[in-house]
């Protein structure tokens, strides 16, 4: 066992396309950010679990009587998959807030299990960071595609898939931007809240996941080719399926329109599973365009690198 303190940090996500159909076997295509989450472990002489954060808190409890329970439910999932029995102190600070989504939750979780993996020697790779990950958030959430996971474990674009699994290294040129639309349903309740329509009308749902399913794949082969006018049209027909879904209420899609009307903004969409999120456009934003007492502008510019030990 290493008894020294430890950094790590992680990269937020933004899913470009892929929302939904994900965890229905369909590809996606999620980008890791230049916006992380830095967690660092100091070992403790006590039994103590202690979580720091900017953003959420404090939390404490005795390693033998911990409960797995919000708002640290990632991180203490992932201490007792671990299996940790000493004390230890987990200070985390995050460069955006939890608020804004941008898979938040998978990179405090690749965080935790890339320093826990150092703390117990035990130096998983990169493929094995992501799959003790997954598990972590599917026995939280009991739903999850991983799509968010693997761009804070590998960085970069890429193509995402899960049946049959498969992820792929791309590049995109083009610059994108965030807006906020200030506020954020979690995304199980967005998933609940579509699998319920979904009962009502299972043909016309498991359409709209196969139409999203061809639109990524459109998208995915644009990127490839740098073929910016398909991708625009992926990214406004994958839009108008997202509406169909469901997911756009009023006020966000008055929003992508807004986005719209700027002349460096080809086109704009949801950014994750709706019923709030953020907007992402292809394109270029004006300084605070919509930076307002509810929504916020984030400026994002994408990583390629993912989980990593730092100084």
């Amino acid at each position: 066992m290493a008894y020294k303190s430890l950094k790590v940090k992680a990269p937020g996500s933004i899913m470009l396309f892929g929302e939904h159909a994900v965890l229905h076997g369909h590809p996606a295509v999620v980008c890791a950010i230049d916006s992380w989450i830095e967690i660092e472990l100091t070992p403790r002489e006590d039994s103590l679990i202690k979580i720091i954060s900017d953003r959420l808190g404090e939390y404490s409890c005795d390693v033998k009587q911990m409960i797995i329970e919000p708002p640290f439910q990632f991180v203490l999932a992932a201490i007792t998959a671990f299996n940790i029995k000493q004390g230890i102190t987990i200070k985390i600070h995050s460069q955006f807030s939890p608020q804004w989504g941008l898979g938040s939750s998978a990179a405090v979780t690749a965080a935790m299990t890339k320093i826990l993996s150092d703390f117990t020697e035990q130096q998983l790779n990169a493929n094995e960071l992501f799959e003790k990950s997954l598990a972590i958030v599917q026995d939280i959430q009991k739903v999850g595609s991983g799509a968010d996971l693997a761009a804070s474990i590998f960085g970069g674009v890429l193509s995402y898939q899960t049946q049959p699994q498969k992820i792929e290294s791309l590049t995109l040129d083009l610059p994108l931007s965030l807006v906020y639309s200030g506020y954020k349903t979690p995304t199980t309740e967005v998933i609940k809240f579509v699998n319920t329509r979904e009962k009502k009308a299972p043909s016309y749902y498991q359409s709209l996941y196969q139409a999203m399913g061809e639109c990524s794949k459109l998208a995915i082969d644009a990127i490839k080719k740098q073929n910016t006018g398909t991708l625009i049209m992926a990214m406004k027909n994958y839009q108008g399926l997202q509406t169909a879904l469901g997911v756009c209420t009023e006020d966000l899609r008055a929003l992508i329109m807004a986005i719209e009307e700027y002349p460096d903004v080809l086109a704009a969409k949801i950014s994750g599973s709706g019923l709030g999120d953020c907007m992402v456009a292809l394109g270029t934003l004006p300084e605070d365009a919509f930076s307002t007492t509810k929504t916020k502008q984030l400026s994002i510019t994408l990583s390629t690198q993912g989980v990593s030990g730092y100084e």
